[in-house]
């Protein structure tokens, strides 16, 4: 059992990505933003320098998406699978290999979310 497991309730796993709260559909698409700028983001760290003027704004405008998501909806969790990322039970992720990457290796690691507030 990870860590993180051993404190958590037994229903929480099940619950994290998949919650039976409603969401809007302006939400869906902001958690799908929310993911696209964080996969830009990650790609653009591995491919330039640490201090790089597109690594600099690709995490700007990443945390940016995201601390406009957490003003507007509360946290912002994501699930992940093999392929993909889901917020709140719905696949968030674009079909691309760069978002295929990031959810599998997240996964194979062991990652099973991701909480952001």
């Amino acid at each position: 059992m990870n860590p993180l497991e051993t404190n958590m309730n037994p229903d929480a796993k099940k619950t994290v990505a998949e919650s039976p709260e409603p969401y809007t559909n302006d939400e869906l698409q902001d958690a799908i933003q929310v993911a696209d700028k964080l996969v830009l983001a990650v790609q653009n760290i591995t491919l330039y320098p640490e201090n790089h003027v597109i690594s600099r704004k690709s995490l700007d405008e990443a945390f940016g998406t995201l601390e406009a998501f957490i003003r507007r909806y509360g946290n912002f969790v994501a699930g992940v699978e093999k392929n993909h990322l889901q917020y709140k039970g719905k696949d968030i992720s674009r079909k691309s290999r760069f978002h295929e990457e990031l959810a599998y290796k997240c996964f194979r690691d062991g990652i099973q979310y991701f909480v952001f507030s």
